[in-house]
């Protein structure tokens, strides 16, 4: 028997190979969410009744470690419940609950931040033996099985068929890399661990002024491009808002609750999410930058010895010494990680009157720096050792710093494409020229 799933690669194989050879095609009526018992005579009932033997990792180092570390060390396969309201739970059928009680809930979840290079640590984490990647979602990464479209509005057997089944002894973990999770609201940390309490935590994090102007170029050609609003035109408006939520409601005055637990009602509960703020900041890009009401919820839910913090910065120095660190914390096997090329870096560059200038850039920090000065406190570290210290070697690309070079290539550029047309226009005169009459 040969399983592949919808990757290339063969990391995954039998432990035990069988006699005959299927070749399986699962079409759209298998994959659209709904647990059915195979057919007694297709060739998945007889394969299942002959008893599928043991997955495993193919890699010869990682199986003899496995046989040989202490069982403890593996991460806990919990299976998945069912939705506690909505919609979800009415349509459960017990052979989707019998599927549920056999299949393994994501053991490692990602659940921040966009262009916080959580694409190049899943695809890095994705090489180990040991991980499989989701069924469904953005490319192979993001399944959001628990965000509100998903987990109300579907059958409760789309969020089984998003991630792979394997069983509870085969030591192997599925990834759940849904960087939204985080910000959308306090319910899909609280469903996830539903499902899986034990979950191992990932923040895939960035510098977050550099955060929010690499969401800015991803956001640029179809929102901000048109609209003519460069970043420090909307950081400039936005901030003020900000400021007067944040600062003057919880920073200045003294309450009864902690200081960590108003950042986090702020964050997620109506105080800071008036319509006059969202329509003010659309894309989130000083939302998301606030890290530690997101940290802080999920550490609340998992413990904090679950979770760990992995910054772009820290990647960009020494991704496989973080890779290598990440499999001793997940409990994974010892693995020889390789260096991966650059995934979904946003290749889109602003109009230089839409760049980012050293002032605004400067004022945002200082703004921001009360909110990581919360998030060190909170994880015992500090700005150098996540790579925001003031050493941090920036990009020349300040709009009041852009080098004349740069200035120089674009309109060599714009000069060439200007030369391309007027050839074209000038072959398709001679054509018409020379045709016949």
């Amino acid at each position: 028997l040969t399983l592949f799933s919808n990757t290339t690669d063969d990391k995954i194989g039998l432990l035990a190979p069988l006699e005959t050879r299927f070749a399986v095609w699962l079409g759209p009526d298998a994959t659209n969410g709904e647990w059915r018992i195979p057919d007694i005579d297709s060739i998945l009932y007889h394969l299942y009744a002959q008893n599928l033997p043991n997955l495993g990792p193919s890699d010869t180092n990682c199986r003899s470690w496995l046989l040989e570390a202490p069982k403890l060390r593996f991460p806990d396969c919990r299976p998945f419940k069912a939705p506690l309201a909505g919609r979800g739970s009415k349509a459960i059928i017990p052979a989707e609950r019998r599927a549920a009680a056999f299949s393994c809930a994501p053991n490692i979840i990602i659940p921040a931040a966009q262009k916080g290079a959580s694409s190049y640590l899943f695809s890095l984490l994705y090489t180990h033996p040991q991980t499989l990647r989701p069924l469904r979602g953005s490319q192979y990464k993001e399944p959001g099985a628990y965000v509100n479209a998903v987990y109300f509005r579907q059958l409760f057997g789309r969020r089984l068929s998003r991630f792979p089944f394997h069983r509870f002894s085969e030591a192997l973990v599925s990834i759940d890399a849904t960087v939204t999770y985080a910000t959308e609201s306090r319910l899909p940390a609280l469903r996830a661990a539903y499902d899986n309490p034990t979950a191992k935590i990932i923040f895939a994090l960035r510098e977050p002024v550099d955060r929010s102007f690499s969401d800015y170029r991803f956001c640029y050609r179809p929102y901000y491009y048109k609209a003519n609003v460069g970043w420090d035109e909307l950081i400039t408006r936005v901030l003020p808002l900000y400021e007067t939520c944040y600062t003057d409601r919880i920073f200045s005055t003294k309450q009864n609750s902690s200081t960590a637990d108003l950042v986090q009602e702020a964050f997620y509960g109506t105080l800071c999410n008036d319509l006059l703020l969202r329509r003010a900041d659309p894309n989130g890009l000083v939302r998301k930058s606030m890290y530690f009401p997101q940290v802080h919820l999920f550490a609340t839910i998992y413990g904090l010895s679950n979770i760990i913090i992995v910054t772009s910065e820290q990647l960009r120095e020494n991704a496989l010494n973080v890779a290598r660190h990440l499999t001793h914390f997940l409990g994974l096997c010892p693995f020889d990680f390789k260096e991966l090329p650059p995934v979904h870096v946003t290749p889109v560059y602003p109009n230089p009157e839409h760049y980012w200038s050293s002032a605004v850039y400067e004022q945002y920090r200082a703004w921001i720096q009360p909110f990581n000065n919360m998030l060190f406190d909170f994880l015992h570290t500090d700005a150098n050792t996540l790579g925001w210290g003031t050493t941090l070697k920036r990009p020349n690309n300040f709009r009041d710093e852009l080098s004349e070079s740069l200035l120089r290539k674009r309109n060599k550029a714009s000069r060439r494409e200007r030369q391309r047309k007027r050839r074209a226009s000038i072959a398709l005169d001679n054509r018409r020229r020379t045709k016949p009459h």
